[in-house]
């Protein structure tokens, strides 16, 4: 990493890499522009602006990349020194040169941890290093015992800083979180919704739009087969049971509704997703199994319309020390040299199991890794927005039934 590089190309790098890790170094060495409200009491702390209803403190390395906030000013801080002061349950929000990139509350809160362990760590390497003061030879020559001091009660410490309120830090020298200790990861919670994962508000914002697309695609698939009738063959189902809910020969259920998919349960009985049809099991190949890392691997694919869906189960034998570069692994390996990431990544929790959602173009990746099992779910589409929203139904449906 060169130290000339900037926030945004380091971040590039290491999502086509193995690991966020050397992002979260430059985040923490990086001078950000962030709106904090003025002080008012005269002190020299900052309280950082949170818009009412956000849920993410927005900064920037350029100033021009945000907007003047009625009632703050901007001031460029270093980002360890952001992340120490963000309130808890916020996130951050960094304003790129074409996206914003989304850090998650609980990742803040982990790097703000890892910020602690290096200061710690710098610490007690300065003491150890300070030689012991010398004994004072008039004391140590008198035999008299010195008098016990009278005792005093101790003088009250001064309460923490507000949340958000930056506290007083001591000055670092240049390159003190250069080798930034990285804290183990508190483990996840029993259960974490997804709704309370992303915001009830952002996915009403992002189904709403998929549901009226679902919907008017329905409708135009019922009015072609209400002019030309279709078997369950074409469906890519062989009418056994290739779609739910659904009469003789895979025909459309009363009202006008359209063609359900089919629940469709992992072999190992742990996750279910809804295909469009009865999927076929593929051959895996010797070099497929490689180049996934895994020790045994099953595919499951099925085509309909313009798209096709896939769902890979993943044996890599052991359960991966770090979730998250194993995801990373699995990332560039499932892109290739010509895909180019549409959105960063973002993180999810399946019932306290590590996610992410991928989009590259119109190929739609969602994987989630449960102990030493990964099961990825891929949707490639076309342009069209019907197709795209196929695609996101078939991503969404994804399911862990532990």
């Amino acid at each position: 990493m060169m130290a000339s590089e900037n926030f945004e190309q380091v971040l590039a790098a290491a999502q086509a890499g193995e690991s966020l890790h050397p992002a979260w170094k430059k985040l923490v060495r990086t001078q950000f522009f962030v709106a904090v409200l003025a002080p008012a009491d005269g002190d020299a702390g900052y309280t950082l602006h949170l818009p009412q209803g956000a849920r993410a403190i927005l900064m920037s390395e350029v100033r021009e990349r945000l907007a003047d906030a009625e009632g703050s000013l901007l001031v460029a801080l270093p980002g360890a020194d952001v992340v120490r002061m963000v309130p808890h349950g916020v996130g951050l929000a960094v304003t790129l040169s074409e996206q914003v990139f989304e850090i998650a509350a609980s990742r803040v809160a982990w790097i703000g941890k890892s910020i602690e362990a290096t200061l710690l760590k710098a610490a007690q390497a300065r003491a150890a290093a300070t030689p012991p003061a010398a004994p004072d030879p008039a004391s140590a020559s008198d035999p008299t015992p010195a008098a016990a001091a009278p005792y005093a009660p101790a003088a009250p410490q001064k309460t923490a800083p507000a949340a958000g309120r930056l506290p007083v830090l001591e000055p670092m020298p240049a390159g003190a979180y250069e080798d930034l200790v990285f804290v183990d990861e508190d483990p996840p919670p029993p259960t974490v919704p997804l709704l309370d994962r992303i915001g009830r508000k952002r996915a009403l914002a992002y189904g709403l739009p998929l549901l009226a697309a679902a919907g008017l695609a329905g409708q135009a698939l019922m009015r072609a087969m209400a002019e030309r009738p279709r078997s369950a063959q074409a469906f890519g189902g062989s009418g056994d049971g290739a779609t739910r809910d659904a009469g003789p020969a895979g025909a459309a259920r009363k009202g006008g509704a359209p063609l359900a998919s089919q629940v469709w349960t992992s072999p190992d009985g742990a996750l279910t997703i809804e295909f469009p049809g009865k999927p076929d099991e593929d051959a895996v190949r010797a070099n497929m199994l490689e180049r996934m890392g895994a020790v045994r691997m099953r595919q499951f694919s099925a085509s309909a319309h313009s798209e096709s869906y896939r769902l890979q189960v993943l044996d890599l034998g052991t359960a991966p020390d770090d979730p998250e570069a194993a995801m990373l692994k699995l990332q560039a390996t499932l892109l290739g040299h010509n895909d180019v990431l549409t959105v960063p990544p973002m993180e999810l929790i399946f019932k306290g199991y590590p996610g992410r959602d991928i989009k590259a173009g119109q190929r739609l990746i969602r994987m989630v890794v449960v102990g030493s099992t990964a099961y990825i779910a891929t949707a490639d589409a076309d342009a069209a927005p019907a197709s795209m929203a196929r695609a996101g139904a078939f991503i969404g449906s994804l399911a862990l039934t532990q």
